[in-house]
């Protein structure tokens, strides 16, 4: 990692950290940098630490993504899945064994494995949070594998996918944008098919920002017309499937607010071509304690007793 370079670029999650609280991005976007070596100083070590925490919604989110996405690699290269019984087995076992690595802080250690902010901060259920876990995931698993959505997908011919789980990008005015589709594949009439896979109990508000990001990353990488793409979230756990029409309009409204977000980004850096920002203070941290609640950062930002937890992270 010795010639690792921290480059600015834009995601829609970094985009919504920046909207959430400047200090916080500051710290997972800059404080962390190089937390990872021997010699790193105490706080960049420990920013390392904390930037690698996960909510339990957001680990639950990323469990059912990793397994839908070893069934769709295995479809993809005309290999048969597994049942879902035998899905389900697998992975709550593969769980339980990151949840109790985590409940011991093993992460403090190797910070890279599993790393719940519950243990972390002591405000877990212990059990009790692991039989929700558990069940949350065995829903979600058991919906998308008894779904119409996988039967579609279990019929597509290996010509038709084009892109799952995979980090990719593409250029806005010379800034990089990332972005990560959960599936994507040619559907009839050339139709470009996006999925975006949900998990949280909670009904997401709005991923128009998201989608769009996606059809603009289509349109560069696969020369499709907006016309042409379909973009649908799926909730896994409520077994909801919405289709949101792509229009040039909300392309143009997207790209609008990109650009004012890279502006915003910008204005926060001291030397915008090596992308070293500005000192620590000038990120001002939000006065929302309900924003506070369930960051990652708190202990480092906020070392007095933690208000109220607000809303957790879903996927």
């Amino acid at each position: 990692m010795a010639g690792l370079k921290n480059e600015f670029s834009w995601s829609k999650s970094r985009h919504g950290v920046l909207r959430r609280c400047p200090r916080k991005y500051y710290f997972e976007y800059y404080g962390f940098w190089g937390g990872w070596l021997a010699n790193a100083p105490p706080l960049t070590r420990e920013l390392y630490v904390l930037k690698n925490l996960a909510t339990l919604p957001a680990w639950i989110g990323q469990k059912v993504h990793n397994c839908i996405d070893h069934t769709i690699q295995n479809l993809r290269w005309g290999q048969p899945g597994l049942g879902a019984d035998r899905v389900v087995d697998v992975t709550l076992k593969r769980m339980r064994q990151e949840y109790v690595s985590s409940w011991h802080g093993r992460y403090r250690q190797r910070p890279k494995s599993c790393a719940l902010f519950e243990h972390e901060y002591g405000v877990g259920r212990g059990e009790d949070d692991w039989r929700d876990a558990a069940q949350q995931v065995e829903q979600c698993l058991r919906t998308f594998y008894g779904s119409a959505v996988y039967e579609r997908l279990l019929e597509l011919p290996r010509q038709a996918w084009l892109e799952a789980e995979e980090w990719a990008h593409f250029f806005v005015d010379g800034v990089k944008v990332w972005v990560k589709l959960d599936c994507a594949y040619r559907g009839e009439g050339d139709r470009v098919i996006i999925y975006d896979w949900k998990t949280g109990k909670r009904m997401t508000e709005d991923t128009s920002l998201q989608l769009s990001c996606y059809a603009l990353y289509a349109g560069h990488r696969w020369r499709a017309n907006p016309a042409r793409v379909v973009a649908r979230e799926y909730n896994l756990y409520h077994d909801d499937e919405r289709e949101f029409p792509v229009r040039p309009e909300d392309l143009e409204s997207t790209l609008t607010r990109m650009r004012a977000s890279f502006d915003d980004m910008r204005a926060l850096l001291d030397d915008a071509e090596n992308n070293e920002p500005l000192p620590e203070e000038q990120f001002v941290r939000t006065e929302d304690p309900a924003r506070c609640g369930t960051c990652k950062f708190l202990k480092v930002c906020r070392p007095e007793p933690p208000p109220e937890a607000g809303a957790a992270e879903e996927t």
